[in-house]
């Protein structure tokens, strides 16, 4: 068979191959115990990292990377300056590259001992202070900021970063820690909330996830990022309640490990 003619053999089995040539984008939101990290990939194209857990999830954040053939990371986004969002960057620093940090600009006084470290690595890598209006570009993914409004004044959780994330015909809203207000506050602006897959605010704890939000999202999928036995007693049964009255399909961290989902051509699905 000449050169020609196995070009064109190889162009047709790809056309008729299941899944040939699929620009294909993974959700992955890892099990960091009591903590959020969300790993967003699309080979070749985008390694983004939304949060990255309590400090002891930084070792399985770097496994879930090295699975991946992820030697770098395009960008890391964290929605907050708690411990339990911002922890895990601390082991990922000098083990990984990093193309820059981005965050909500906020402080954190309660927690000053290890923010101050938080602060150091900001002056040492390229950073963006996000807010409501920004917009994001990783490979075909596309992150739209929803929350909070520049110059916000208000508590940690309350300033925590909303983002909604679409790819591939799909769209998934990442609540952060953002409490009931201020899904209160994003649905008297009317903002684009819709969504298949939704983060839930905070673990699942009581102050978030009201059912006007949850009408507004209308997610398939919800995902919680939740340590087994935690203290907190996250999520709340009440929360969970209002999650199954609107049909979404509850993937939790505590008892589902890690949760990877596959973006493509307008579905997604669960991978094992």
């Amino acid at each position: 068979m000449g050169v020609g003619a196995r070009l064109t053999a190889l162009v047709l089995l790809a056309a008729v191959l299941p899944g040939a040539g699929r620009a294909v984008v993974e959700l992955a939101f890892l099990d960091v115990g009591q903590g959020d990290a969300l790993l967003v990939h699309e080979r070749g194209r985008c390694a983004m990292l939304v949060d990255a857990g309590r400090l002891a999830g930084g070792p399985r954040i770097a496994r879930a990377l090295a699975e991946r053939g992820i030697a770098r990371l395009h960008r890391v986004v964290i929605t907050h300056p708690h411990l339990d969002h911002a922890g895990g960057l601390f082991h990922l620093w000098g083990r990984i590259g990093i193309g820059g940090l981005l965050d909500n600009g906020g402080a954190n006084a309660a927690e000053w001992v290890w923010f101050d470290d938080y602060r150091a690595l900001r002056a040492r890598l390229p950073y963006r202070a996000l807010a409501a209006g920004d917009g994001l570009a990783c490979g075909g993914v596309r992150v739209q900021v929803l929350w909070p409004p520049r110059g916000f004044a208000g508590g940690v959780n309350e300033a925590s970063l909303v983002l909604r994330l679409q790819a591939e015909g799909v769209a998934a809203l990442l609540a952060g820690d953002a409490p009931a207000s201020v899904e209160a506050r994003l649905l008297g602006a009317g903002a684009a909330l819709r969504a298949e897959v939704l983060k839930v605010a905070h673990h699942g704890a009581g102050d978030a996830t009201t059912e006007a939000f949850l009408a507004a999202v209308r997610p398939r999928i919800a995902l919680l990022g939740v340590g087994a036995g935690n203290r907190f007693g996250a999520p709340s049964p009440a929360v969970l309640a209002r999650l199954r009255t609107v049909g979404a399909r509850i993937l939790r961290t505590d008892r589902d490990g890690t949760i990877r989902l596959e973006l493509a051509h307008g579905q997604v699905r669960r991978l094992p």
